[in-house]
C-alpha cells in the first residue's frame, strides 16, 4: 500500500490522472505492506504466539510444508514472506512477468537470512530494518541513482536518465528522502517473543 499524499499534493483520481506528480525520490512516499484480512494483535506478556498457521497466497513457507506442524509462532513466518516478496519480485523475479531486475544483488545476503529454513534463525523485524539501513548507508551515490530495470523502455528513456542523474548531481540532491530517525531496536527481553517457538509440555497420560 502506497500514502500518495506527497506524490499528489492536489489528490489523485482516476478522470485527473494528467495532475501533477512530484518524483518519488525527491518526498518519499511511505510504502506498507499489509493484509488486514490476517491481522491479529499479541501481548508479550501473554507468552510466545503459538497459533494455527494460515496459507495465504505464498504456501512456500517451509513450516506449513510439514503436515505434523499445524501450530507455530506467526512472526517468524510474516519476516518470510517479507523475505520471499523481496527474492522472488526484486531478486530472481520467477513469478512475475517484468523485466529482471538489476544491481539489487546488496539485499542478496539479507534476504537469504530472512528466508532460513529454521524460523528460530531468522531476524526480526527490528534486525530486518536496522541491518537495511546499515546496508544502505554504505553503498555510494552512485551505486543508489543506478537503474534497477531494463526493457520495455522507450528510445528516450536513458537520455532522460542520464538528465534526472546530472541534475541530482548539480542540485547536491540525495537519492534517498529523508527520514525522521534512525531505526532502533525493540528490548531484547522480547526476542524470544519474536522468534521463538513455544515448548510443547508433555501430558502425563494415565
Amino acid at each position: 500500500m502506497l500514502d500518495p499524499t506527497k506524490l499528489y499534493p492536489k489528490g489523485l483520481t482516476t478522470v485527473a490522472w494528467f495532475r501533477q506528480v512530484a518524483p518519488s525520490p525527491r518526498v518519499g512516499p511511505r510504502y506498507y505492506l499489509i493484509d488486514f484480512g490476517h491481522s491479529r494483535r499479541y501481548d508479550p506478556a501473554d507468552s510466545i504466539p503459538h497459533e494455527r498457521d494460515l496459507r495465504v497466497g505464498d504456501k512456500s513457507a517451509p513450516e506449513h510444508c510439514n503436515p505434523d506442524e499445524l501450530l507455530c509462532n506467526p512472526f517468524p513466518t510474516d519476516i518470510y514472506y517479507l523475505g520471499n516478496l523481496l527474492r522472488e519480485y526484486f531478486l530472481d523475479t520467477k513469478n512475475y512477468c517484468h523485466p529482471t531486475r538489476i544491481g539489487l544483488d546488496f539485499l542478496r545476503s539479507l534476504v537469504e537470512d530472512i528466508v532460513k529454513e529454521n524460523p528460530s534463525d531468522r531476524p526480526t523485524i527490528d534486525d530486518v530494518v536496522m541491518r537495511f539501513d546499515a546496508i544502505v548507508k554504505s553503498l555510494s551515490l552512485f551505486r543508489l541513482q543506478a537503474l534497477t530495470q531494463l526493457g520495455n523502455q522507450t528510445l528516450f528513456f536513458p537520455s532522460a536518465y542520464v538528465a534526472r542523474r546530472l541534475k541530482f548531481a548539480l542540485m547536491l540532491r540525495s537519492p534517498l528522502p529523508k527520514i525522521a530517525a534512525s531505526p532502533s531496536r525493540a528490548l531484547t527481553a522480547t526476542q524470544d517473543f519474536y522468534t521463538s517457538k513455544r515448548q510443547q509440555i508433555a501430558v502425563p497420560t494415565t
